[in-house]
């Protein structure tokens, strides 16, 4: 197989609208340790296709079928998977900095020990996906959808009809679920979620938020160990 006159076709094939070239299909492809970086490989076939050790550093691979396929150790820093099909796809130990898996569909995915540091996995299908080991920390997990997913030791995912929380390690990740007011994910320690003056609250959550913040208090407790609060909140 010419890897490089597929990549051509499919260049032309995504910039024609299918039109014309041709759709890549490298499912079951050995492309083990390849340079893949910056390459458009979107809507691309890749079932089952073996990508240990490769180099997809910035590539485009969304929409791409990558069900079965080994990834292990390759790196897929910052590489956009927005909406791409990864389930039993294999990632221990792969490079996942920034990586975009927005809407992906992970699941039965085996990413332990992978970092995902800052990793954007907002809406992402996590059901019964391999997570043990892999590096949560900044990572977005807003509206993940878990269910017999093992996570990493110390992360705790909460959902209520107020806010969306995740806690990984010492990091409490706060997003508010109403619409009519716009919040940032709100990152912090744990300590500091418990030291915050009334001004701070009201900065980040707008007036009449006391309540809310208390709440917060209150999941933390739940899952990091009672702790101090403000003495303001306690009056």
């Amino acid at each position: 197989m010419d890897i490089k006159k597929v990549l051509e076709q499919h260049e032309i094939w995504i910039y024609s609208n299918g039109e014309s070239g041709e759709q890549a299909d490298l499912s079951y492809a050995n492309l083990r340790n390849s340079n893949l970086s910056y390459i458009n490989l979107s809507d691309a076939k890749l079932r089952y296709a073996d990508l240990r050790d490769a180099n997809l550093r910035e590539a485009n691979l969304s929409d791409a079928d990558l069900r079965g396929a080994q990834l292990s150790n390759a790196d897929l820093s910052w590489t956009n998977l927005r909406v791409a099909s990864l389930n039993n796809a294999n990632f221990r130990n792969a490079d996942m900095r920034c990586v975009d898996l927005r809407g992906a569909d992970l699941r039965e995915a085996n990413l332990r020990d992978a970092n995902l540091l800052a990793a954007l996995l907002i809406e992402a299908d996590l059901r019964n996906t391999d997570l043990r080991g892999a590096n949560l920390l900044h990572a977005n997990l807003r509206n993940v959808k878990l269910k017999d997913t093992y996570l990493p030791e110390s992360t705790f995912i909460i959902s209520d009809e107020k806010c969306f929380i995740s806690i990984c390690g010492d990091e409490v990740r706060v997003d508010l679920k109403v619409r009519s007011v716009r919040v940032d994910l709100r990152v912090h320690s744990v300590s500091e979620w418990r030291q915050f003056s009334k001004q701070d609250i009201v900065n980040m959550f707008g007036k009449n938020s006391f309540k809310l913040y208390s709440h917060i208090l209150d999941i933390i407790d739940s899952y990091c160990g009672k702790g101090e609060r403000p003495k303001w909140l306690k009056k």
